[in-house]
């Protein structure tokens, strides 16, 4: 009896931990940190380059109005004949998955130490809540953190921007 309730318990930590690793792993990581740095969309790119296709990155700077500019970001797929297409969209979508599973394992690793550490037991003797919701506690300490992180990269990055143009303007 106690070894299903452990189970129980694993699959229910395991399945807590998933909807804050997703959030995090796509909107923060894999759309905030690929608008900043889309350098990071690397990691995908093992899944798209099979039977001699590469993945190329591309970059545009563009003027829509004086004074203004933009930049356009691209993946493209190129075949062995030579033909390309977008595959922007996957990318972003297979990184943030791949983004969402890492933080995963740093959520379930944090909540197995801060178990260990407090001395929780996986069968707890009155209530199994106890487990899961910690986990659930870690694993919102990991994503948060995480998001704070790509924040303060994303102030730090917009001071600099914002500081080269008063640069420029002078």
């Amino acid at each position: 009896m106690k070894t299903l309730v452990a189970i129980r318990n694993l699959i229910l930590i395991a399945l807590v931990l998933i909807p804050v690793s997703l959030f995090n792993g796509v909107i923060m990581v894999s759309i905030a940190g690929g608008a900043m740095f889309p350098s990071i969309y690397r990691i995908s790119y093992p899944v798209f380059e099979k039977n001699g296709d590469k993945v190329i990155y591309e970059s545009r700077n563009f003027s829509y109005k004086p004074g203004q500019q933009g930049t356009i970001n691209e993946h493209h797929l190129v075949k062995p004949n030579g033909e390309r297409r977008d595959i922007g969209l996957r990318v972003l979508v297979v990184s943030g998955i791949i983004f969402s599973f890492m933080l995963w394992l740093v959520s379930l690793i944090a909540t197995a130490i801060a178990a260990i550490i407090n001395k929780i037991p996986l069968v707890p003797e009155e209530r199994s809540e106890n487990i899961i919701s910690t986990a659930f506690v870690i694993s919102l300490y990991v994503n948060i953190g995480i998001m704070l992180l790509v924040m303060a990269i994303g102030f730090l990055y917009g001071l600099v921007w914002m500081g080269q143009a008063l640069i420029n303007a002078w």
